[in-house]
């Protein structure tokens, strides 16, 4: 042992203490734990000056102190550092977090970046109006997932990570620890809980970011909270609508030449620091950030806008190079085109058929869905479980833009159809960038300038959106509308 350390132990825990009050360099959290264990009328010779040095109130400082063995225990889980004791350099603090996933985590330098400024946003959290999910997805396993997961355990605030979850044990640990939740395998578990999904996206928007459950011995109705930073991970796409709610990091299995060094238990002690200066920086700029409205980028949806909102806020609020990286990762991230919903889908086929009809104003639901199973690379010949697309729920799924079938009066008889006007508010709200006018259907000079109008570089680009995967979605829609298989078959 050296003379340095012979001289540490033969010192009291107050001597310490009082060493640290006036400047020396001892860990924060051991004199924490010395503050624990001092007598009384030691912990009063120093109560005051030491909530000072910690900018702590001495209310928290005393309820710190007093907290017993298993609170503090559970506290541990959580991980909450104490806040790093002098200013931080935000940019300077960026760099070291991006560099530490850059060092463990293959993928892109613009997912490293909106990756480091979401972990300082759960630092930040309480200053921000949107909290955005952050999506990791694979096209399947040993793509780095669990790794990146495990890298933002050890870098988030309160982090807790599991790999199931209930929608009671959502709310409800939400409500009693406000932690950052990673979620891993929700491939598992998520698309098949539909209330649990809905618990998930209300926690997006901080003002409707909570639940109505009864509780206690009476069955009371209370509001419980679900505003908390989320991290969900999984094989393949995320549901719909939590997708929407989410920056999504696409993870990739590393090539044979990629070169990183695996993230082990040494690596995790050694965020202390980082995750206390964090915590710092939150606390100087927290009053900054609140109601901060960064300028978005053009290419990015409402709904994409807002999930990077609080990213962009942080990143002009530490200003040099990263507002512009952050717009970058947003454009890189999120600025992609969505693959269309399976309704939308159905929308963009139907006009499709409807491009190519002349000097028609209808046509008969069997000949629609008959054409529909037709289109090259459509979804709608398996349409649900390895059946083709039906009358009945085309006509299910079209309802919900308004659009219902009639009674026409055909050469064949009066039979079950649609007229094309009826499709013209859907086509203008839904298929805004797509070509092609709603119930606007080519002339002959139009068809014979383009032989066939489904090789037409307009439908062209519509049919390479298709990347839906009908047996996966369809059962979904089915759901969705109140499709059965007693009403498949009928119209």
């Amino acid at each position: 042992m050296t003379e340095a350390n012979n001289s540490h132990s033969e010192k009291t825990g107050l001597e310490i203490i009082n060493e640290w009050l006036t400047g020396d360099d001892h860990d924060q959290e051991e004199v924490l734990e010395l503050i624990k264990s001092i007598t009384d009328i030691e912990y009063e010779s120093i109560r005051n000056r030491a909530a000072e040095k910690l900018e702590w109130r001495v209310s928290t400082l005393d309820n710190f102190r007093n907290m017993p063995d298993n609170a503090t225990e559970a506290n541990a889980l959580f991980k909450e550092p104490v806040a790093w004791n002098k200013s931080v350099n935000g940019a300077d603090l960026l760099s070291e977090i991006k560099g530490v996933f850059q060092k463990h985590v293959v993928f892109s330098d613009e997912a490293a970046t909106a990756c480091s400024l979401w972990v300082l946003h759960t630092y930040a959290f309480s200053a921000a109006s949107i909290s955005p999910i952050l999506a990791i997805t694979s096209p399947e396993k040993r793509c780095g997932k669990t790794t990146l997961l495990g890298t933002l355990d050890a870098f988030c605030y309160r982090s807790l990570a599991s790999g199931s979850l209930t929608t009671a044990s959502l709310f409800r640990i939400i409500e009693q620890h406000s932690p950052t939740l990673l979620i891993d395998e929700a491939d598992t578990f998520l698309s098949a809980k539909e209330e649990l999904r809905g618990v998930i996206n209300s926690g997006h928007t901080k003002a409707t970011a909570r639940v109505i459950r009864c509780a206690g011995e009476n069955h009371e109705p209370r509001p419980f909270s679900t505003w908390a930073p989320k991290a969900i991970a999984c094989i393949g796409n995320l549901p719909e609508t939590v997708r929407d709610r989410s920056i999504e990091i696409k993870m990739q299995r590393k090539k044979s030449s990629d070169s990183i060094e695996r993230f082990r238990e040494s690596d995790r002690r050694q965020m202390n620091v980082p995750c206390r200066k964090m915590l710092r920086w939150a606390k100087d700029n927290l009053n900054a950030l609140k109601g901060k409205e960064p300028e978005s980028v053009d290419c990015l949806g409402d709904r994409a806008a807002d999930s990077w909102d609080p990213l962009f806020a942080i990143a002009d609020q530490i200003g040099g190079q990263w507002p512009d990286e952050a717009r970058k990762a947003a454009k890189a991230l999120s600025c992609v085109e969505t693959q269309p919903s399976l309704q939308t889908e159905l929308l963009a086929d139907i006009k499709k058929i409807f491009a190519t009809t002349k000097n028609k104003d209808s046509i008969q639901s069997q000949e629609l869905v008959k054409q529909l199973i037709h289109l090259e690379e459509s979804p709608w010949s398996d349409y649900s479980r390895g059946r083709a697309l039906t009358t009945r729920s085309m006509a299910m799924m079209l309802k919900s833009y308004g659009i219902s079938s009639r009674d026409i009066r055909f050469p064949e008889g009066t039979k079950k159809g649609y007229y094309f006007k009826d499709f013209d508010e859907a086509f203008t709200h839904y298929l805004p960038n797509r070509s092609a006018t709603s119930a606007t259907r080519l002339n002959s000079n139009d068809l014979k300038k383009n032989k066939n109008a489904t090789d037409s570089d307009d439908v062209a680009d519509d049919e390479s959106d298709k990347t839906l995967t009908s047996n996966d979605v369809a059962p979904v829609a089915d759901r969705l509308y109140g499709i059965t298989e007693s009403t498949k078959d009928t119209d």
